[in-house]
């Protein structure tokens, strides 16, 4: 094998190389962004479970305050 083969096959080598390690790299941080993504997505419905189950129970308080005010009136003597 002369010297100019013998460049043109570390040549060729370093560009299969190169050509296959990009899209690892690009995969890798494409897997990490996504990972970011769905981290944050897991927070945003953890708050989202906070924030409704808060809500149920003021809508729950609030129905306990109808029913209370409702029998208040229902027990009253209708004055004519």
């Amino acid at each position: 094998m002369t010297k100019t083969q013998a460049r043109r096959v570390v040549l060729v080598a370093a560009c299969v190389t190169t050509l296959v390690a990009a899209p690892l790299s690009l995969a890798a941080e494409s897997n990490e962004a996504l990972m970011a993504r769905l981290d944050r997505m897991q927070q945003e419905i953890e708050e989202l479970k906070r924030q409704l189950a808060q809500t149920q129970d003021q809508s729950s308080e609030t129905d306990a305050k109808v029913e209370a005010v409702a029998e208040a009136i229902e027990s009253q003597p209708l004055v004519a």
